[in-house]
């Protein structure tokens, strides 16, 4: 005789009567009902519960590591959502860019295909665009994430900046299929990537005294650099003449 059929259950799979209690040594422990599971599992169960409640100093380390990696995983999830596509691949950033800026496609349309759909492949989308908006390529779209400095303590000298964003990291980050070349304001073109990278540090450099000289008290430069796009052979140029630095000052 067959007995009756009992449906397995996933360990903590329902997660019932789930609580977090933080005991008198300031340890977190969680329970499910009555029953103590990992620090890993609780963490992971309390922030997936509450993370839109959530701000980091509320956190044990745990849940602060798990709530990070959520985080980071809804923020790719979204980039990856909002990327363009061009017959089923993905364009490149400083493509998608471009065509963001120039309003190509509708608002939460990703697929390319519908606006160019004479277009055979990407080599020929990339010459099409060129075609069609040769000043606004030369003339270029501003970076918008570009180098950010402070002055980290109050008490130092408003010349005393710090990187925290350097120019760099940013280039690596969203270009690092494209070549830089830097255009100073005396005219000069470096196309040495390294040599590039100086140029614009010291420039920014030299904006930030600049700003200090004022006298005003100078708390966050945030520079903005508007790139030139050479889509065919992938080269983004900088141009320092304008480049732009937005200035907060402390209350």
């Amino acid at each position: 005789m067959w007995g009756a059929y009992t449906p397995r259950i996933c360990k903590f799979a329902a997660m019932k009567n789930f609580k977090r209690i933080i005991d008198a040594t300031g340890q977190v422990r969680y329970y499910v009902n009555g029953r103590r599971i990992t620090t890993a599992a609780g963490a992971k169960k309390y922030v997936a519960q509450n993370l839109t409640n959530l701000t980091p100093e509320q956190l044990s380390p745990a849940e602060l590591r798990s709530y990070r990696g959520k985080l980071a995983t809804q923020k790719n999830a979204a980039k990856i959502a909002s990327r363009y596509r061009f017959k089923g691949r993905f364009v490149d950033r400083v493509l998608q860019k471009f065509m963001e800026a120039e309003q190509l496609l509708p608002k939460g349309q990703t697929s390319i295909n519908r606006e160019f759909p004479d277009v055979r492949d990407y080599g020929e989308l990339i010459k099409e665009l060129e075609r069609m908006f040769p000043e606004t390529l030369a003339r270029g779209i501003e970076m918008d994430d570009g180098p950010e400095w402070i002055t980290p303590n109050r008490s130092r000298a408003r010349t005393d900046f710090e990187n925290i964003l350097d120019i760099q990291e940013v280039m690596e980050k969203r270009y690092s299929n494209y070549d830089l070349h830097v255009l100073q304001e005396n005219g000069n073109l470096i196309t040495d990537r390294t040599q590039a990278y100086e140029a614009i540090r010291e420039w920014e450099n030299e904006k930030a005294r600049e700003e200090s000289n004022k006298g005003s008290d100078v708390a966050f430069l945030r520079f903005n650099h508007r790139i030139g796009i050479d889509l065919e052979n992938k080269i983004i140029t900088i141009d320092l003449g304008k480049s732009k630095a937005e200035v907060k000052t402390s209350p």
